[in-house]
């Protein structure tokens, strides 16, 4: 008995002792966040921060996902008294990214998520139903906001540090998918850096292929920012049977499907729908509907 007492007694000056350091406290809390359900961070990503911090890059890489992933994006538009709702798509390393993260929102009508906010981060940010108005300041040491109206077929990038946010327009709730990532860069940002800003794919979604044309690609902008050594984005329209054969990228792809039904490595995919390819990973895409299929694929090119 007295053994046992006093193993109650190490056990409890120990872990007051673990508790009472920080860092250990805040992987505590990490691990108790996540299995309570408060946290929305996969298993992997809890893993690497348990990892001392000068470890944490390397255990990303190896965790990273090797496999392509893609989701049909038919989340409920119903609110009911909530003024915003956010559904997690996926959050995690990547081969070339620090972190991903993909999630789709639904916002009340008027509403906006938070008040202008800053990040490191870089985010695409592409409205799926309704219109939305993006409220971006001119430079990162300005808090004044300007607004511009977006809907389908149009999307914004954002770049790192600038003071920005979101409010839907209306009627009714606005939905769009959010694509945010963070990469080790440099202070500084290189020259020639893609400024924030927003893209029309107008021409793009409501062109026709000629019956002699096949697959129409249109580059939409491409060039380096602070996080990576290059984001390039294009428009793809692919009738039915065309498409890309099996190959692999050096860097991560994601494919953004606007209309029609795409078949790849992980099956089929239905418009409106994401997919995302880890670089080094064998794919494939391919219009399968009865319809042309029109995609967006956003390639991200890691710094060497």
């Amino acid at each position: 008995m007295h053994r046992i007492a006093k193993a109650v007694v190490i056990f409890t000056v120990g872990a007051a002792v673990a508790v009472g350091i920080p860092g250990v406290r805040y992987r505590c809390a990490l691990l108790v966040g996540r299995a309570m359900g408060f946290s929305a961070q996969p298993w992997s990503e809890i893993a690497v921060q348990m990892a001392p911090h000068r470890w944490q890059k390397r255990a990303r890489k190896m965790l990273a996902p090797r496999d392509e992933w893609s989701r049909h994006l038919n989340f409920p538009l119903q609110l009911g008294s909530e003024k915003v709702r956010m559904y997690s798509i996926s959050r995690g390393a990547t081969p070339n990214l620090g972190l991903l993260d993909c999630h789709y929102t639904v916002l009340a009508e008027g509403q906006t998520p938070h008040p202008p906010h800053v990040h490191d981060d870089e985010e695409i940010i592409v409205p799926l139903v309704s219109s939305v108005d993006i409220l971006r300041a001119a430079a990162a040491d300005l808090t004044a906001t300007r607004e511009e109206r977006i809907g389908f077929g149009r999307f914004v990038y954002h770049a790192s540090r600038l003071p920005h946010t979101i409010r839907a327009v209306g009627p009714g709730p606005s939905a769009y998918l959010v694509l945010r990532w963070s990469a080790s860069a440099d202070e500084g940002t290189p020259d020639g850096a893609i400024p924030a800003q927003t893209f029309d794919l107008g021409k793009a979604l409501a062109s026709e292929p000629l019956a002699t044309e096949g697959m129409v690609r249109t580059l939409i902008f491409e060039g380096p920012t602070r996080l990576l050594r290059g984001l390039h984005v294009h428009a793809s329209l692919a009738r039915p049977g065309e498409g890309s054969d099996p190959h692999q990228d050096a860097h991560d792809v994601a494919v953004i499907v606007l209309d029609g039904t795409v078949e790849t490595t992980s099956g089929r995919v239905e418009a409106p729908g994401i997919i995302f390819h880890p670089a080094g990973r064998t794919h494939f895409l391919r219009s399968v509907g009865p319809q042309p299929a029109r995609y967006l694929a956003i390639e991200f090119l890691e710094r060497n």
